[in-house]
């Protein structure tokens, strides 16, 4: 039983520490790209919006060939920690302008908005960002994961197996008070599982049924106690049965003896 719910207590203590080793990496990559994701698609469109009122709608038949003005609203931009790239295409998708920014590393996200010549699609302002920073920041996430989940697995396999031991030790220590006291009184004792079967008999259960408590371990207890009349030796009714068929206090018949192990009376 010991070894059993050890062994139940470590698989739950390493599937919790798992959970929290690879849960925090996760939940921070999902979290960090989303916002990424959000903050280049805000970026994007209000780029687009910039360039489609200041650019296009000013020269919406030559507005490819703006390379000056869209250069400056490329450059003029709020500037971000990861590598990004920024570029206007056409509706053919052929780079119109993009920003000085010439290696962006993967893994690449990329987000974009449409240009518009009076609610016409005419190009797509592009941004184009490097997710490595979130990946080594990501990492970083999971060795603080490993350490805590290797803290939670050290824990749980600890404290729980400590109080376990304890609780047995308690349990063993009761049980080894309470043989006593059986052993101590004059009175026999026997104590049985829910089948009737014969689980501990004290020295005077011993004396009285002629059994050693190791031969009796695991015997029915009408078999231990068998009674049989005074008279003629016949069976009768077993109170020891009785008292573990109704949970109560039975007394025995006048004219019943109790036989031995032995066959005496």
């Amino acid at each position: 039983m010991n070894t059993r719910v050890t062994r139940i207590s470590n698989r739950l203590a390493k599937a919790l520490a798992g959970l929290i080793a690879l849960a925090l990496p996760a939940i921070y990559f999902g979290l960090s790209y989303q916002y990424q994701a959000a903050e280049a698609l805000t970026e994007a469109t209000f780029s687009a919006t910039t360039v489609s009122s200041t650019v296009i709608n000013a020269n919406p038949e030559l507005w490819q060939y703006e390379h000056p003005r869209l250069n400056v609203l490329l450059m003029d931009q709020t500037p971000t920690k990861l590598q990004e790239l920024r570029r206007i295409v056409d509706r053919d998708g052929r780079v119109v302008a993009q920003g000085d920014e010439e290696d962006v590393d993967p893994p690449l996200l990329m987000r974009s908005a449409a240009l518009r010549d009076s609610g016409r699609e005419v190009g797509r302002f592009e941004v184009i960002r490097s997710l490595r920073p979130v990946l080594m920041e990501t990492a970083l996430a999971g060795l603080v994961g490993l350490l805590l989940g290797g803290a939670v697995l050290l824990i749980l396999r600890v404290f729980p197996l400590r109080a376990l031991k304890e609780a047995l030790d308690t349990l063993f220590a009761e049980k080894e008070r309470a043989e006593v006291t059986l052993h101590s009184i004059a009175d026999a004792v026997v104590t049985t599982d829910a089948a009737g079967r014969i689980e501990h008999l004290n020295p005077a259960a011993e004396t009285l049924t002629g059994w050693r408590r190791e031969e009796a371990c695991g015997q029915p207890i009408d078999r231990v106690f068998c009674v049989v009349t005074e008279t003629g030796g016949e069976p009768r009714d077993n109170p020891a049965l009785k008292a573990l068929a109704t949970g109560g206090a039975v007394a025995s018949d006048k004219g019943a003896l109790l036989v031995q192990h032995d066959g005496a009376h």
